[in-house]
């Protein structure tokens, strides 16, 4: 679900696709050079940081865009590229004796068989699965129309598609001046300017520049131009300027994301703990720690990703006062619950969270 009340088509692919899929995320990896406006490969937080960085050196005049569809905007054909490769660094590797292919001018560092079948995964078969959301319910496409839409551009939920558009992105050709600056993750820009006449200005230009990337049509849609101190949403935050004094909090998509989750795994644990309400059925302790343990582990996954907060401590205190709440409950220590969590308990904030 789209935060505009749309939706969007998120591929879960097979072993085989993802392993091909990884395999492809390697060799784009060793060809991706990062501008220094995008945070892609950084993640959330960094990209924040550096927000918070320019807005309190007086770039206080901000542009959010987006580019619209951008997944489904890629084109077969404009990915495709001539090999071998030119390198963007003088001590990136050679192209490793991949052959060489007619292409059409800029596009991805890859044999065309790979392109057409991983990154935009032209010949899998698709197959709908329907996922509940209780924040949406307005009525879908046809299954025929959904499964049409499913196969624009590459991807989503490919293991590779994130570093494809990341290494498309970095063939912007737009480049920050001591007036302006542009921060990038994804498919999200946040312009930010020390006047609103060059903020207006760039902003027009950087749409232009986008609709020239490699790799598909692009088009750049404004989300929201205005000053720091009125307050503005990036990444999930709620960003704004205050006498002076820089504010950042979770939006409430952001807080939504995060309880929507914890709620479910709270009842999943209720029923562990209490079940049926009965004094004569045993408690299986190591069940209810193992369920605890997940809601720990996406509370400590969210607060990472939403630390550069102002006072991320205090936002979540009440979650980790319920944490200690059912700890009591349970019979277990605070140790317990560090020794079940695993490596596979984690937060990723969604596209919900993320005011997607």
């Amino acid at each position: 679900m789209k935060s505009n009340g749309g939706y969007r088509m998120i591929h879960d692919h097979g072993l085989r696709h993802r392993t091909a899929q990884h395999l492809v995320k390697r060799v784009v990896d060793v060809f991706f050079v990062p501008r220094s406006f995008q945070y892609t490969h950084l993640g959330y937080q960094a990209a924040i940081q550096q927000t918070k960085a320019f807005i309190t050196q007086g770039y206080v005049h901000v542009a959010h865009l987006d580019i619209t569809d951008f997944f489904g905007s890629f084109d077969l054909e404009k990915l495709l590229s001539e090999l071998p490769f030119k390198q963007a660094t003088a001590g990136a590797p050679s192209n490793g004796g991949l052959p060489p292919q007619s292409g059409k001018g800029k596009g991805l560092p890859l044999p065309h068989e790979v392109v057409e079948h991983v990154v935009t995964g032209r010949y899998m078969t698709v197959r709908l699965k329907l996922r509940k959301n209780p924040y949406w319910n307005s009525p879908l496409p046809s299954p025929a129309q959904l499964l049409d839409t499913a196969r624009l551009g590459i991807p989503q939920g490919s293991a590779c598609s994130s570093v494809v558009a990341a290494y498309t992105v970095s063939g912007l050709e737009w480049s920050p001046t001591p007036d302006v600056k542009l921060v990038n993750l994804a498919d999200d820009f946040l312009l930010l300017a020390k006047s609103p006449k060059l903020c207006a200005e760039e902003t027009d230009a950087l749409a232009e520049t986008i609709g020239k990337l490699p790799g598909g049509t692009f088009k750049l849609k404004l989300k929201t131009a205005t000053e720091a101190s009125n307050g503005f949403q990036f990444l999930g935050h709620h960003i704004q300027l205050v006498d002076g004094s820089l504010h950042v909090a979770p939006t409430l998509a952001a807080d939504e994301d995060l309880v929507g989750k914890l709620d479910d795994l709270e009842v999943k644990l209720g029923e562990i703990v209490f079940p049926k309400l009965s004094k004569t059925v045993k408690v299986d302790k190591k069940a209810a720690i193992q369920s605890l343990a997940k809601s720990a582990a996406i509370l400590a996954g969210w607060k990472s990703a939403f630390s550069q907060c102002s006072d991320i401590d205090g936002f979540i205190a009440p979650y980790v006062d319920t944490l200690s709440w059912w700890l009591d409950e349970i019979g277990a220590t605070v140790d317990d619950l560090k020794q079940a969590i695993i490596p596979d308990m984690e937060y990723t904030p969604s596209f919900y969270a993320l005011g997607k």
